[in-house]
């Protein structure tokens, strides 16, 4: 490690795994991984906190604390948010000692074919494909045939992680949309 809070080139590549691990979690979304999903990725204790897009306070919906909490918010998740696409590359990392942070961008997206029902109930307005970013616009697939061209959410991700003795593992995260909310 670094004299900063940089992190190594060794605990960079660890935590990417882990990063690169959730998103395949949200890729495959499977009902039946859930529980052995959040028991390879959070911290085994009852320290675990998620705060989702819609929590607006300590409690109350999608702020979620303990194993029980983080095996619900992801289950919902994957049950009706979207395609969540992270950029697992482009995460920016730093650590000291056995704790390391990141943060990131990504993106929800739905292509027409289904309803992300947490978001679209939102007053937050999907961002048109063409007015993306273009790192986001790469998430999405670029100009590839497979690119998502309807209902883009940008969200942003930032996550504490912690280095137990069988690895990293999540210990806090919290998601976000940029932007204003129509009110």
């Amino acid at each position: 490690m670094t004299g900063s809070c940089g992190a190594s080139r060794r605990v960079k590549t660890e935590v990417f795994a882990v990063l690169r691990r959730f998103q395949e979690g949200y890729r495959h979304r499977r009902d039946e991984d859930v529980e052995s999903f959040c028991s390879e990725i959070f911290a085994p204790d009852c320290e675990i906190v998620i705060i989702g897009t819609g929590a607006t306070h300590r409690g109350g919906f999608e702020w979620c604390e303990g194993p029980d909490g983080a095996r619900w918010i992801i289950a919902e998740d994957w049950r009706s948010w979207g395609d969540l696409i992270i950029d697992t590359d482009g995460a920016h990392i730093a650590s000291r000692g056995n704790v390391a942070w990141i943060c990131t961008v990504g993106i929800v997206c739905r292509d027409g074919k289904g309803q992300c029902t947490e978001v679209a109930g939102t007053a937050i307005r999907p961002t048109p494909y063409e007015e993306l970013p273009g790192q986001l616009k790469e998430l999405a697939g670029g100009d590839s045939p497979g690119a998502y061209t309807g209902r883009t959410w940008p969200v942003r991700l930032s996550a504490v992680l912690v280095r137990e003795p069988s690895g990293w593992v999540f210990h806090q995260m919290h998601f976000s949309y940029p932007g204003l909310i129509d009110v």
